[in-house]
């Protein structure tokens, strides 16, 4: 899959979505402020939104907070509301 798809009635804040991507109807993401920590340190970021992997594949009425960071080729079901990251290959039922 290359392209990336977007149901409708969704609303995507300051949030990146790569490609191959799909959401159902009612998929939101919301900017807010967020702490990320990597291997060598922790980033405070302001107004961020969701970080989404490639070929990942969400249902309808799912929700994610800001900050969160879902990686590739996961499926989430529908009337999820997400507020952990997510590893790859990841289904969430």
């Amino acid at each position: 899959m290359e392209e990336t798809r977007i149901g409708p009635q969704s609303t995507i804040y300051h949030s990146i979505i790569s490609r191959g991507t799909t959401t159902g109807n009612h998929f939101s993401t919301f900017a807010g402020n967020a702490i990320i920590p990597t291997e060598s340190q922790i980033h405070h970021l302001y107004h961020i939104g969701a970080m989404i992997g490639e070929d990942c594949s969400f249902h309808n009425a799912i929700t994610i907070d800001p900050g969160i960071i879902i990686g590739g080729e996961c499926t989430i079901s529908s009337m999820k509301h997400i507020k952990k990251d997510i590893p790859s290959n990841t289904n969430v039922m």
